[in-house]
Order: structure tokens, then C-alpha cells, then sequence
């Protein structure tokens, strides 16, 4: 036999994606242009003829375009139908009928899927009627009910999921059901259909858009409606994606030691979650788990190898994110988070992992800065935490516990509403109720400002910052009155009433008063007296 050499044999593969072919026109067009065997004149008349004819074949291909679009709507409404059918005949039903499932499971399971069966039913009549703008104008505002069945989607996965493993009846049912001819097709790619059919309608209409004029009478109705389509659409990410995060803040919480501190509340989000290596003065160098949160920074001490198991993480401190500065030292490969007197440095072997860490907790920072700039503000008192005995005082997670408000006594005897809960104190015959913490007033409204008010008396009428001094004034009134003669006692007593009862006592003023000063051993001890049993609310 000859010998046969064999060579090295190369193919060279080019790119066989067909590229789109330019009309006649434009093919003209571009010779002339290059050309100058024309006058300008008449190089300029004939351009023009020929922009005409490739505006209007530029027309005739959107209008065909048009037509294939519409077309498509048309025949995936109607696949659509048929996969919704099959998905309520020959699953929904039979479970139904043979009660394999009871009603909560049944329910969690298909959720909404009869009702958004009759909404693409009607949207298909109208389609089949009118066009595509009105058609879909009729039924954008029941494209909402899509919400519902989004929502409920990943629990509805989960329960097939369940269900699957402890339901043998169940399982014989959909083994036989998705090998049907009929069918060919497994229940979890019918159930996700309805997600995907408003991102369709979504891209459908962004075609037909491109494929319409501007000048076109249906432009303006089409990218109005393309606009509320794509409203729902976003609406529909974004349900799905706070349920994703509340999924994930359900499972942190387990995650966390005896579940505490309680991390859910409403508009939080799980940012980003990992493990890095920690300096601090109080856990000086370990792994520790970070967790970066819409408006808070949490790291956790690593009590078993999985951190997503219950029980596996204990909290260790807390940062509020509109108090943090981060340092950036990423030549180290690490990160300094400053907050008030607390700073945290964490940094990690591979300098990729840092560089994410610090870009989503600065744009994190900024982003909570500007919400609070428009949205309801939290509590400014905020401060770190990284002592158990001040984690524990936490009732909200991230919100500085400060000083309680002590009770304050209401001042009338009228508004003794709350006496029937038990919470109020008699003392010298007067009942005191200790209300809630309320706003405090302004102390020039004497008759508001009172604190305790006592059965009142003739010298007793107006209580405002001066009535000691003239109680005093009073009694020494009434101690010279009775020095003077008997006859006139009577007058003096109804003269000093008058005169002094509805007057200041003014230091310094010219009225017959004595403004001296009397000290005694019982006053003294009375006056200790009043202050223990009020202190102690002892009861007569």
C-alpha cells in the first residue's frame, strides 16, 4: 500500500448570519452619492425621487411587519387559551373531583388561575373583533388580577413541591396526566405560563411600535398603552421580588440565635449577605457573618457551619446605615465602617468580594440618605449597639431605646376618664391618675399647666407659679388680723379676702404685708412627710 501524508486541514468559519438587505433605492442612492458623473441639479432631483420611493418601501415593510406582529398577538393568545385549558381540564379538575387535595393545598396550588383563564378568554373575543389597541385598552385594568397569582407563585412551586413527596395519590395522578398526549407537558411549566405572559405582551407591543410611523394614527394609542402594559409588568417584578426578599428575611430570622432580634418589619430588604473576616476591639479577629439591610448592618458570631441553619448565628452588633461612613482601603483588600465612637474593619482574602461589599453598601448609604429626605423619617436617636445588655433593651431593631417618658398626672378632676382601669392613686381624699406620656404645654397656661389638682378653696382659687409667696402673705394677713380689736375683726378678714385673693404679691410693693420668713422643726418634718407618701403613693 502507498503511504499517505496527512496533512493539518483548517476550516475557517465565517459569520453565515445573513445580514438585511438594502432596497433598489438605497442600492441608487449610494452610487450616486459616490459618483459625480451627474450635475447637481440633477443629482439632487433624483436623490429626492429616490428618498420618496424608500419612504415608501420603508412604509410597505412596517405595514407587513405590522401585520406579522398582530398576527403573532393573535396566535399566542390563542396557545395561551389552550395551555390554560389544559391546565384547568385535565389537572385542576380531576384533583377537584377525586378530593386529593384538600382545599387550602388546592388553593395555594392554582391560586387565581380560573380568572385569569377569563381574562385572556375576553381579551382573544375582543382581539378576534376590534383591533389591537382597543382590544387591549378594554382589558389592561383586569391585567392587575396577574398580581395576585404572582404573588402567590413561589408558595405555589413550594406546596407542588411538598406535595409531590408526601402524596402518593397526588404523584400517580400527575405521572399519568402530564404523559397524555393531550397534555405533554409537566404542571410546573403550565404554572409559570401566567408569569410570563405580561412580559410577552410587554415585547409584542414594543415591535409593533417600531414597525408604526410616527405620523401614524395608532402611534400615540399604542405607546400610551405600552406604558400602562408595562406598569403592570414592573409591578408584577417587583411583587415577586419583595416576596423573594421576605423569603429571605424569614429564613435570616430562623437563621438567628433563639430568633432574636426580631429583623422583619415592614419595608426592609436583605441587600446582600456574607461571611468576612472581622477586626473589632470586641471580637478582635474572626469570621463573622455580615448582613447589609435597607437601613441597617448587622454581623453575627458563626455558630455552626451552615449560617442559613435555625440557631446557626448570634447577633453582635448593630449598625444604623445613616450614621455609617465607610472607609475604603482596598490596596489591603479591606474596609472600615464608622459609626459614632463603634468602628468595624472587615476584609476578605479575594479583593473582587470587597470591592462588591463597598459598592453596595455605599450606594446603600446613599440611597437610605435620599429616602429619608422624602419619606417618613425613623427615629434620629439611632446609635449603634454591640453590648448584649443594650441589644436586649431594643423593642425595633435598629431604634435606640433612650429614656422612657415617665407619666404624667392629669390636671383636672373632671377628666378622670381612666380611673376605671385601676391606674390611678387617692391621695388626701383626691384622686391622682397617671396617664400616658403626652405632649408637653406651655407653662404660661397656668390653668393647663397644673399638675395636681385639690379640692378647691376660697385661697386656693388661682394656682400659678407666684401662690406660695401670696398663700403666705395671706396667713400673715390673718395672724395680724387677729391682734386687732374684736369689733373690727370681721371687716378686716372680709377686707383682706377682697384685696388679696385676685392680686400678685409683688417684692417690694407698698402694701401692709409682712414678708417675713418663719422657719420650725414640724413644718420641717411635715413636709418630709408629704414628699415620702408621695413618692411611695401611699393610700389613706
Amino acid at each position: 500500500m502507498e503511504n499517505f501524508e496527512m496533512k493539518e486541514c483548517k476550516v475557517v468559519l465565517e459569520n453565515c448570519t445573513p445580514k438585511k438587505q438594502i432596497g433598489l433605492s438605497a442600492e441608487i442612492h449610494h452610487e450616486i452619492q459616490e459618483s459625480n458623473m451627474l450635475t447637481t441639479r440633477t443629482k439632487q432631483k433624483i436623490l429626492t425621487d429616490l428618498d420618496k420611493i424608500r419612504s415608501i418601501e420603508i412604509e410597505n415593510y412596517q405595514s407587513v411587519q405590522r401585520e406579522k406582529i398582530l398576527s403573532e398577538v393573535v396566535s399566542s393568545e390563542i396557545s395561551y387559551q389552550w395551555q390554560l385549558t389544559i391546565l384547568k381540564d385535565y389537572f385542576m379538575a380531576p384533583l377537584k373531583a377525586q378530593e386529593i387535595l384538600t382545599n387550602d393545598e388546592y388553593d395555594t396550588l392554582f391560586c387565581n388561575v380560573r380568572t385569569i383563564s377569563n381574562i385572556s378568554s375576553e381579551l382573544l373575543r375582543q382581539l378576534k373583533k376590534k383591533n389591537c389597541v382597543d382590544a387591549f385598552s378594554k382589558i389592561v385594568p383586569f391585567l392587575k388580577h396577574y398580581s395576585v397569582y404572582a404573588y402567590h407563585y413561589k408558595a405555589s412551586l413550594q406546596m407542588l413541591q411538598n406535595i409531590s413527596k408526601k402524596n402518593t395519590s397526588f404523584t400517580r395522578l400527575l405521572e399519568m396526566q402530564e404523559s397524555r398526549p393531550e397534555v405533554r407537558s409537566k404542571l410546573s411549566a403550565l404554572l409559570i405560563t401566567p408569569i410570563q405572559r405580561i412580559p410577552r405582551y410587554c415585547l409584542l407591543l414594543e415591535q409593533l411600535i417600531e414597525n408604526t410611523p410616527s405620523r401614524h394614527s395608532l402611534y400615540l394609542p399604542l405607546f400610551e398603552l405600552h406604558k400602562k402594559v408595562e406598569s403592570v409588568a414592573l409591578h408584577l417584578n417587583n411583587l415577586v421580588e419583595d416576596q423573594e426578599n421576605a423569603q429571605l428575611l424569614l429564613e435570616f430570622q430562623r437563621s438567628l440565635l433563639h430568633s432574636f432580634p426580631s429583623v422583619i418589619r415592614p419595608g426592609r430588604r436583605l441587600i446582600k449577605k456574607g461571611i468576612l473576616t472581622v477586626i473589632s476591639p470586641i471580637d478582635k479577629k474572626c469570621k463573622r457573618c455580615i448582613v447589609l439591610m435597607s437601613d441597617i448592618l448587622m454581623y453575627c458570631k458563626i455558630k455552626k457551619n451552615d449560617v442559613n441553619l435555625p440557631n446557626s448565628l448570634k447577633c453582635s452588633g448593630i449598625y444604623p446605615l445613616n450614621k455609617c461612613k465607610l472607609v475604603k482601603n482596598l490596596s489591603k483588600g479591606a474596609f472600615t465602617i464608622n459609626c459614632e465612637d463603634e468602628s468595624l474593619t472587615a476584609y476578605h482574602e479575594h479583593a473582587s468580594e470587597i470591592d462588591d461589599w463597598v459598592k453596595a453598601i455605599e450606594d446603600r448609604i446613599k440611597q437610605y440618605l435620599t429616602e429619608r429626605k422624602t419619606l417618613r423619617k425613623d427615629s434620629s436617636g439611632r446609635r449603634p449597639v454591640v453590648d448584649k445588655r443594650n441589644l436586649g433593651q431594643y423593642q425595633e431593631l435598629g431604634v435606640s431605646p433612650g429614656v422612657p417618658r415617665r407619666k404624667r398626672l392629669i390636671s383636672d378632676q373632671d377628666d378622670m376618664v381612666g380611673c376605671n382601669n385601676g391606674d390611678c392613686t387617692v391621695y388626701n381624699n383626691t384622686k391622682l391618675i397617671w396617664t400616658r406620656p403626652v405632649k408637653r404645654r406651655c407653662i404660661q397656661d397656668n390653668t393647663e399647666y397644673t399638675t395636681v389638682t385639690l379640692e378647691k378653696t376660697p385661697l386656693m382659687k388661682e394656682q400659678d407659679c407666684l401662690f406660695p409667696l401670696r398663700e403666705l402673705a395671706q396667713k400673715n394677713i390673718q395672724l395680724s388680723n387677729t391682734t386687732t380689736s374684736a369689733p373690727n375683726t370681721n371687716d378686716n378678714k372680709v377686707n383682706a379676702e377682697n384685696n388679696i385673693s385676685n392680686e400678685v404679691f409683688v417684692f417690694g410693693s407698698d402694701a401692709p404685708q409682712s414678708r417675713g420668713f418663719t422657719f420650725s422643726m414640724k413644718s420641717v418634718f411635715n413636709g418630709l412627710k408629704n414628699s415620702v407618701q408621695k413618692l411611695f403613693r401611699f393610700r389613706r
